[in-house]
């Protein structure tokens, strides 16, 4: 596959300068890329964007701990659910600045994605120039040896890419017997909060740790280098033989086949959980119709639960403008899932969003795009206000929608529930979990 750009610029635009620091150096190494931020923005952009993501080998997205950047996080958890081709950048929670109001929502939302990054084994880097990194070793890997050395820029790149495979490579079985060690005794929330604190509070420690770790190596070559050829045919033989062996095995032990699901309905609610509940029940009081709240999950848990249900129902609070919510939304188009979702909006929201949340997966949007454009002016600031975000994120929302079986609604919980009903027909009639067989689900809830 041909690719026009090699780096798409994601991520936090506004008052950032990270790309200015950045495109000068990608120039010099002849690196192609696509820079979205404009001077002013219309919902025009949204198509080139997407498009430009498309046609690109690598999508970089950096969040910058001063902005809101709701489109941002949306778009790092969608892609990431796709398995596209993402390398993210995620600052500290402790250096956002939010107000008291948006902080615990920020955080919230921050964890759910490094989470999300976490389980879709997302590279996640603490710096910018920590991702510069990747992406060189990335690229390289599709240049051709004498095309390297003819820079010097890209011989020094070589170079320090060869020392880095061999130091990983003469280290691996020691790195496999702790990477053992950790996922049989530690759960996986504690392994993901265990790499944050390392990474993000002490980065000295790791590399302390490496530098330990290579000089243990090196010492080894010069006393004992029987040894140490030893540990290089073990490595060699772990990495080349074993490894493909176990993917194979995996992929044997996984046939193809209908998925099998253990809820009908998986439901995140905002607004007040027990009106959805009661019109629910009204609703499909008649139908034998298993469900999950997200509620009774852990947060590690919900990304499981809602790969196993046949059909995802998001209720949106817009009059709190929640940065978490739309997120979740994201990342529930982006796993393919069957999605319905819909908006309550207050007085203030309804005049700005009734375009984009009227109902289909796609469709013009153009009195919010209209009003988001003139709400974001030439450059917009970390004091940008909720409902402007609110506007765009609906905008690429509905952008990722329009290729995907999703529905959204305003203020129709009643539309929102005739289209479960159907999404329930037809996910069932191509599935071998019906109506009348839910009984045997456990750890679920029934609507009878």
């Amino acid at each position: 596959m041909s690719f026009d750009y090699d780096v798409f610029l994601g991520g936090s635009c506004g008052a950032t300068t990270w790309r200015q620091e950045l495109i000068p150096h990608l120039r010099r190494l002849g690196i192609t890329f696509f820079n979205p931020q404009r001077d002013s923005w219309c919902e025009d952009m949204i198509k080139l964007e997407h498009d430009a993501k498309e046609k690109s080998r690598i999508l970089l997205f950096v969040v910058d701990y001063r902005q809101r950047s709701l489109v941002t996080l949306i778009e790092i958890v969608y892609l990431a659910a796709l398995r596209a081709p993402i390398i993210v950048v995620l600052p500290d929670e402790r250096s956002f600045v939010a107000k008291p109001s948006e902080y615990y929502d920020r955080c919230k939302t921050v964890d759910f994605v490094r989470r999300v990054l976490h389980h879709h084994r997302v590279p996640t880097c603490v710096s910018v120039d920590e991702a510069v990194t990747l992406i060189e070793g990335i690229l390289l890997k599709n240049k051709a040896v004498k095309e390297s050395l003819k820079s010097l820029d890209w011989l020094a790149i070589w170079f320090r890419c060869c020392l880095t495979t061999a130091g990983s490579l003469f280290s691996l079985p020691l790195n496999l017997i702790f990477f053992f060690i950790l996922h049989h005794v530690c759960s996986e929330s504690f392994r993901m909060h265990f790499e944050y604190i390392l990474r993000y509070r002490f980065p000295k420690l790791i590399l302390l740790a490496r530098v330990v770790k290579y000089a243990a190596l090196l010492m080894c070559m010069f006393y004992n280098p029987i040894f140490f050829i030893l540990l290089a045919f073990c490595s060699l033989l772990v990495a080349y033989v074993m490894v493909p062996v176990l993917k194979r095995l995996q992929d044997i032990a996984l046939p193809a086949g209908n998925v099998q699901y253990a809820y009908h309905l998986y439901m995140n609610a905002t607004i007040p959980t027990n009106e959805c509940l009661a019109y629910l029940y009204s609703r499909l009081k008649n139908l034998k119709v298993t469900f999950a709240l997200a509620d009774d999950f852990l947060p590690e848990q919900r990304l499981g639960a809602i790969a196993s249900s046949l059909c995802v129902f998001y209720a949106v609070s817009c009059s709190t403008n929640s940065i978490y919510d739309l997120v979740k939304l994201g990342y529930a188009i982006g796993s393919g899932a069957t999605v319905v979702a819909n908006f309550s909006t207050d007085s203030i929201v309804h005049n700005t969003s009734r375009a984009v949340c009227n109902g289909g997966g796609g469709g013009g949007s153009g009195g919010v795009a209209a009003t988001a454009a003139n709400a974001e002016g030439t450059v917009a600031t970390e004091t940008e206000s909720p409902l402007r975000s609110y506007c765009r994120a609906i905008l690429y929302l509905k952008d990722m929608a329009s290729s995907r079986d999703v529905s959204f609604f305003e203020n129709d919980l009643n539309s929102a529930v005739d289209r479960i009903l159907k999404c329930l027909q037809c996910c069932c009639q191509c599935s071998d979990m019906q109506y009348d067989c839910c009984n045997s689900y456990t750890s679920t809830k029934m609507i009878a």
